[in-house]
């Protein structure tokens, strides 16, 4: 694993706070989604207990609030810390006794900074997630572009796994939307050829693009029995559809449903294949 100067120790973080950021983000993923749902939460659950890189795209401002609920539930009991850059973290102060800590954006200093503060929550066999495209990107933009850091990393690292995490919000036959995710194939770090700096965002894009195809195959499909709940969030119509529904389920004596729709799957389909050209129109 990477070998950290003493002068840097793991970044701290506040177990009663990250409760509360947590507790208050589940409530208000609740309220704004129909549910969590994620693809292959046994890898993430069968993790060995050495240190852990966990990256994934950066779709939404929901990112950490997700992050935070998959790490409760399918994470629990490790050391969870993550890079944030330093002008978001003056404006939001209370993250740096979360277990993040602050990166200069697109600068040598920062690139520093990432690499020995990573180095050092790795040693403490932490789990460190990343952001790697560095900015808010559309799930659908092909091909995946990474920033070079954690490529950087992975190339001073050995004794690590590394998972690739897909995430997309959708909006599917209900009134809201869905966060939707995809735990990728995992794969060890150490042993055997070293990979260049660029041969590993190469591989690190190729492993994550692999797992957002699949999340967005499996979007399509618009099936949520082909995933796993983590968390459910509220049903039913709003307005004049909720108004209705209630009465013409009291004037047929039936009883009421507030789902918009049905929820029983449609017949299994393959999902169409998109090609990066069509995903961008």
């Amino acid at each position: 694993m990477p070998t950290a100067p003493q002068s840097v120790a793991m970044p701290k973080s506040w177990r009663l706070l990250f409760l509360l950021f947590a507790t208050i983000g589940r409530r208000r993923l609740r309220r704004s989604f129909r549910a969590v749902r994620i693809l292959h939460p046994e890898r993430l659950r069968a993790l060995p207990a050495g240190p852990v890189v966990l990256y994934l795209n950066h779709p939404s401002w929901w990112d950490p609030i997700v992050c935070a609920e998959v790490a409760r539930l399918l994470l629990p009991g490790r050391k969870h810390r993550a890079p944030i850059s330093a002008a978001s973290l003056q404006q939001y102060r209370f993250f740096r006794h979360m277990g993040m800590f602050p990166v200069e954006q697109d600068s040598p200093r920062g690139a520093a900074q990432f690499l020995r503060t990573a180095g050092a929550v790795l040693q403490g066999n932490g789990v460190l997630w990343v952001t790697a495209q560095g900015h808010f990107t559309d799930a659908r933009v092909r091909p995946v572009e990474l920033k070079s850091g954690l490529g950087a990393l992975l190339q001073r690292s050995t004794g690590l796994t590394v998972v690739p995490l897909a995430v997309e919000y959708t909006f599917w036959n209900q009134r809201l939307p869905e966060v939707l995710l995809a735990a990728g194939e995992p794969f060890a770090v150490g042993g055997g050829r070293t990979l260049s700096t660029a041969e590993w965002t190469v591989t690190l894009q190729q492993q994550l693009e692999a797992a957002q195809d699949e999340l967005a195959a499996a979007s399509l499909s618009r099936e949520a029995g082909a995933f796993t709940t983590l968390l459910q969030g509220r049903r039913g119509t709003a307005g004049p559809y909720a108004v209705w529904q209630r009465l013409r389920a009291h004037l047929s004596g039936q009883a009421y449903h507030a789902d918009h729709q049905d929820q029983t799957p449609p017949p299994h389909r393959q999902a169409p294949a998109v090609t990066p050209a069509e995903s961008l129109r």
